[in-house]
């Protein structure tokens, strides 16, 4: 059975506030590690995919990028993983319970 590992960017991958901007080539190879285990690892961030290009993308198997807003995974793009009408009514009753009415 493969399992997939989520990692998230910053504070976990990167460290930008000590000008870490990459991960380090340690980490890069305990990733390499579980891949060849059998682990499949994810990036998972807010970050949209021109921000991950410092994530190397032999490395990891897939992206949740945008938070969740898109999908990378071997290649392939999903770019709306959730329908439009799902969304919309989403937001409506967040904007209906804790800002104002919609109109």
């Amino acid at each position: 059975m493969r399992r997939i590992l989520f990692f998230d960017v910053d504070g976990t991958l990167v460290d930008s506030e000590h000008g870490k901007y990459a991960p380090d080539t340690e980490v890069i190879k305990a990733l390499s590690e579980m891949k060849k285990n059998g682990y499949v690892p994810v990036v998972s961030s807010g970050r949209n995919m021109a921000q991950l290009g410092m994530m190397d993308r032999s490395v990891f198997d897939g992206f949740v990028f945008s938070d969740g807003g898109g999908i990378l995974y071997h290649e392939e793009c999903v770019l709306n993983p959730f329908p439009h009408d799902v969304i919309e009514k989403a937001i409506s009753d967040l904007m209906i319970k804790f800002v104002c009415e919609v109109h």
